[in-house]
C-alpha cells in the first residue's frame, strides 16, 4: 500500500498519519497524460491526507517532460513526497475565473486523449462558439485562452482549459473531461485583486514558507496583462519565503486542474 510505504520512509506508522501534521506532494510527467487516474488513486490511498502538486513542463515546447528522484530524471513517471510538520499548515486553491450562465454538456469524448468531439450533441467547436456568442471563424487561440470552461463540484469551481481546436471541430483539453459533465464558460476576475482576496486570511497570519504550483497559462496571462509584479507582491505579503513552479496542470485532492494556483503554506 502506497500510504504505508510513504509513512515508513519518514519513520511513521501508517495508522498514525494525521491530516493536521502530514501532507503529500505529487509531481507528474506533464506529457504522460496520466494525472487524472493517478491523482485519484493517490488520494484514495492517502485516506484524507492533503494532496497537492503539479505536472512538469518544458517551456511550452510539448516535446518531453521529466520528474527527478534519487538521481534519476524519468519520463512516464511520478514522484510522491510525504511531508510531516509540527507546524500548522494550509493548503490553498486559487483561480480567478467565475461561472457564467452559458453552459454546454459533454456528449462525446475520448478520455484517453482528452479530446471532446461533441458538446450538446454538436461538433464541440461549434457548440463552444455558440456559447461564446461568436462565429466559428472568430475562434482563435487568444479567445480560447481567455475563455476556458469550468465545472462545479461541491461548491468549488475547477477550470478545464482548451489546448487546441482540431480541423474536424473537436477540442483537445489540457486535462480530462468526462462525458455527461456540464461545463460553463468561465467569467473573469482581475488576477491580482482576486489573488489578494484569496490570500487575505493567510496574510493575517503570514506563512514562514510556501510551496506553490502555478499553471503556466496563468503565467502567460499575467505577462499579457502586465500584472506579474502585483501577483508576486501578493505572494510575498503572504509568506516570508516561497518557492514555486509553473506547471502543465495542478493536482489537488485527487483532481487534475488547469489555470489554477495550488499551494501549501506552513505557518509559524
Amino acid at each position: 500500500m502506497l500510504a504505508r510505504a510513504l509513512a515508513a520512509d519518514i519513520g511513521a506508522d501508517h495508522e498514525g498519519l494525521d491530516p493536521h501534521r502530514h501532507f503529500a506532494v505529487a509531481l507528474f510527467d506533464g506529457l504522460a497524460m496520466r494525472e487524472e487516474a493517478a491523482s485519484a488513486l493517490l488520494a484514495e490511498s492517502l485516506e484524507g491526507i492533503p494532496l497537492l502538486g503539479g505536472s512538469a513542463g518544458d517551456d511550452l515546447r510539448f516535446k518531453e517532460t521529466r520528474v527527478f528522484c534519487n538521481g534519476v530524471a524519468a519520463t512516464n513517471a511520478a514522484v510522491v513526497i510525504l511531508a510531516e510538520t509540527a507546524r500548522p499548515f494550509t493548503v490553498l486553491k486559487h483561480q480567478h475565473f467565475t461561472s457564467t450562465s452559458r453552459s454546454v454538456v459533454v456528449t462525446h469524448v475520448d478520455p484517453s486523449t482528452r479530446r471532446v468531439y461533441e458538446l450538446d450533441g454538436l461538433p464541440a467547436a461549434e457548440a463552444y462558439a455558440r456559447a461564446l456568442g461568436v462565429t466559428m471563424s472568430e475562434l482563435h487561440d487568444e479567445l480560447t485562452f481567455m475563455n476556458p470552461l469550468v465545472f462545479s463540484c461541491n461548491g468549488e469551481l475547477y477550470v478545464r482549459s482548451i489546448q487546441r481546436i482540431e480541423p474536424d471541430g473537436s477540442i483537445v483539453f489540457y486535462c480530462g473531461v468526462e462525458e455527461g459533465v456540464v461545463l460553463t464558460v468561465g467569467g473573469h476576475r482581475p488576477m491580482a485583486s482576486s489573488l489578494a482576496t484569496d490570500l487575505a486570511e493567510l496574510q493575517r497570519r503570514p506563512a514562514s514558507f510556501m510551496l506553490t504550483f502555478n499553471c503556466i497559462l496563468r503565467a502567460l496571462e499575467a505577462k499579457k496583462t502586465s500584472c506579474a509584479a502585483d501577483l508576486s507582491d501578493n505572494l510575498r505579503s503572504a509568506s516570508a519565503t516561497s518557492i514555486g513552479f509553473d506547471t502543465y496542470g495542478e493536482q489537488l485532492a485527487g483532481l487534475h486542474i488547469n489555470q489554477t494556483l495550488v499551494a501549501v503554506a506552513i505557518h509559524g
